[in-house]
């Protein structure tokens, strides 16, 4: 059977619409109403597909997957491969949050193949970060990061801000899980411009991250109010538990113990351990015997639950026998192909080859039947040695052109050079632009060459020009991001004087875009030497430092 876009109800429709972007608006429309809007097993199909989804982008786990399992199986009946991946997919999410690892890796991989060539942004989202996520209980750090690098591909493909932040933050999360800082600042970097754009959830997630970060780094002012905004707005159990970190070591125990008991029931089993053993140790400190037992019980069955090595072990090489199977499903499929294509070309040839034999035998045949006269012939040979001639003056026409382009080429080429070595007069280092070890769309980006016109005019950049080149910064240099990230101590001027000087722009031009008198730009470079890299020393120096990094 197979069911037709219009076999299934309108309103089910719309609700599927919605689950990519609003899955609470598509749950509103769902909740309670199957039995009214499911006429057979095409609308029962969907509407289990479109509610699993929705429940899940809630973050809202299923115990039971059986109604999702026939959505898989209809689907696949029915040869609708898109929402059969969507539904193993939620099937597979269904098996991990019920603890059955293996299978929920499996049906995970049954979805990738099945969505090979669909063309659906949000699917290959969904599946992306699936598999990263279970690739966490692996512990295998580059098939994480693989398929978190196919979630932001996939995310910024859709061009929602909610799942492009989403899809930085969980590449984030992973840096931080490995202690890899400035890669996660970097994410972060990313995440903070689409924060007012992502809803409550995603907010939530990323400040969490954030205040993670800076109770880190001992900063627990900052700390705390980034967690508490982010259980404010969207309860999140990694946030209860920093949050109850911090209070702990404040003195503030009775809220500590409220915050690590919410954490204490998170699916994450890190987060849940953690929380319960802070619980544990707290009653003992009590003298509360029973409280302490039923917290050690608790976790025993936490760590009861937990993932074997040797399970993950077996789930990185359930992936690898995957994958080379489907390589070798993909080859054989191919062969076939490529066999069948060659007898269908041996076939062409055949008939081709009789089909030119009976019109040359044809042709033979009008020859000798014909009396082709010595004017003819001598008329043809005329005519093609006209050709002939016509094809060789145009030969040589484009011959001559080309050699003037080449000849071009070499004058603007050496004018190159020499405009070079002109802009390298500018520069204390004697650098030409070839050598400045910048990429070029840095260099050459409009926004940088106004503000060169505004210094040739002797003109103040305004804020937005500050801005704008903030951005490109942020965009295409991560070196220079990371720096600020570890120098929170900057001023706005000393940023800029930073960039400028990153940009090559020359002293004179950094004085009249900030204000300054180009002894102050010259003292302010100095002085940023010491403040950055430690080190004593001139203008120049630590203009050859900002430039090397």
């Amino acid at each position: 059977m197979h069911a037709t876009e219009e076999t299934y109800d309108r309103t089910i429709m719309r609700a599927e619409r919605l689950t990519d972007t609003n899955p609470y608006g598509a749950l509103t429309l769902l909740n309670g109403r199957k039995d009214s809007l499911c006429a057979g097993p095409a609308d029962s199909a969907l509407y289990e597909l479109v509610y699993t989804e929705a429940v899940h982008d809630l973050g809202v786990t299923l115990a039971n997957s059986a109604y999702i399992d026939r959505s898989a199986d209809y689907f696949r009946q029915c040869g609708d491969r898109r929402r059969r991946a969507r539904a193993l997919v939620q099937t597979a999410l269904c098996r991990y949050d019920n603890r059955d690892w293996r299978g929920a890796m499996l049906l995970a991989k049954t979805a990738e193949e099945v969505a090979a060539g669909t063309d659906d942004d949000f699917l290959e989202f969904r599946l992306a970060a699936a598999l990263a996520l279970m690739n966490t209980l692996t512990g295998h750090h580059d098939l994480v990061m693989k398929y978190r690098r196919m979630e932001l591909d996939a995310a910024q493909r859709t061009g929602s801000p909610d799942h492009v932040a989403l899809a930085w933050n969980d590449m984030a999360t992973e840096y931080l899980r490995i202690n890899r800082t400035d890669s996660f600042m970097v994410c972060m970097n990313h995440c903070r411009p689409l924060l007012e754009k992502a809803g409550p959830k995603v907010q939530a997630v990323i400040r969490t991250n954030l205040g993670c970060y800076h109770i880190n780094r001992g900063d627990t002012v900052r700390a705390l109010r980034l967690l508490t905004q982010a259980y404010i707005g969207c309860p999140d159990r990694m946030a209860s538990l920093r949050l109850g970190d911090i209070y702990a070591a404040t003195g503030r125990v009775q809220q500590a113990e409220r915050m690590w008991y919410d954490a204490a029931g998170s699916d994450a089993p890190a987060i849940s351990k953690s929380a319960l053993k802070k619980l544990i140790a707290l009653a003992r400190t009590r003298g509360d015997n029973k409280a302490r037992l039923f917290l050690s019980d608790r976790l025993n069955d936490v760590y009861d639950n937990d993932i074997p090595l040797e399970t993950a072990s077996s789930l990185v090489e359930l992936q690898k026998d995957y994958d080379s199977r489907r390589g070798e499903r993909l080859y054989h499929a191919n062969l076939m192909r490529m066999g069948g294509a060659a007898v269908v070309l041996l076939m062409v040839m055949a008939g081709v080859i009789i089909y030119h034999r009976r019109k040359i035998g044809h042709y033979g045949r009008v020859i000798s039947r014909q009396n082709m006269t010595l004017e003819e012939l001598n008329t043809g040979y005329t005519r093609d040695l006209e050709n002939y001639r016509s094809l060789k003056q145009r030969l040589e026409a484009l011959q001559q052109a080309r050699e003037r382009d080449v000849r071009l080429i070499e004058e603007k080429t050496h004018e190159m050079e020499q405009m070079q070595a002109q802009l390298a007069t500018y520069q204390n280092d004697r650098r030409k632009p070839e050598q400045w070890d910048m990429e070029d769309r840095l260099i050459s980006d409009d926004r940088v060459y106004a503000l060169h016109r505004r210094a040739s005019a002797g003109r103040l950049a305004e804020p937005q020009d500050w801005n704008a080149l903030h951005q490109l910064t942020n965009r295409y240099d991560g070196n220079l991001c990371a720096l600020f990230a570890n120098h929170s101590n900057l001023s706005p001027n000393e940023i800029n004087v930073i960039i400028l000087t990153r940009l090559r722009f020359i002293p004179t031009e950094i004085a009249v875009l900030t204000g300054m008198s180009s002894q102050s730009v010259t003292n302010t470079r100095a002085r940023l030497l010491q403040k950055i890299f430690g080190v004593k020393g001139g203008a120049k120096d630590f203009d050859d430092r900002i430039r090397s990094l």
